[in-house]
């Protein structure tokens, strides 16, 4: 999983962590993990941004994990629940991958921009 470097009070260490455990955790414990993992998502979205990051991009891809958290978290499954929760977490650690892409694009473009 990719990690975004900690930005003033913005420290993905713990979230990330939660993320990576689910693949050791069984099944029945996933759940708990997933409502923690989105107690954590829901402190940083409320947390100040630095500015470079608190634009339109990143905070929607910010939004759209946060969204695949919350479906993650408090899913109701059906007929095949290993599998079905299996999805809703790969679709939650996607769109958390996309979102920490575009905050290193972003450090990127930030730090090729200065350099001359």
């Amino acid at each position: 999983m990719v990690l975004p470097s900690p930005k003033g009070a913005l420290d993905w260490t713990n979230l990330v962590q939660l993320m990576e455990s689910l693949a050791n955790l069984p099944f029945e414990q996933r759940r708990i993990t997933l409502k923690t993992i989105k107690e954590e998502a829901i402190k940083l979205g409320k947390q100040t941004w630095p500015a470079e990051w608190d634009n339109n991009p990143i905070r929607s891809r910010y939004t759209v994990f946060l969204t695949h958290t919350s479906i993650a978290a408090d899913q109701r499954l059906g007929n095949d629940p290993i599998n079905e929760q299996a999805a809703f977490i790969a679709q939650m650690k996607q769109s958390w991958n996309v979102f920490a892409q575009r905050t290193t694009a972003q450090e990127s473009t930030v730090l090729n921009t200065t350099v001359d």
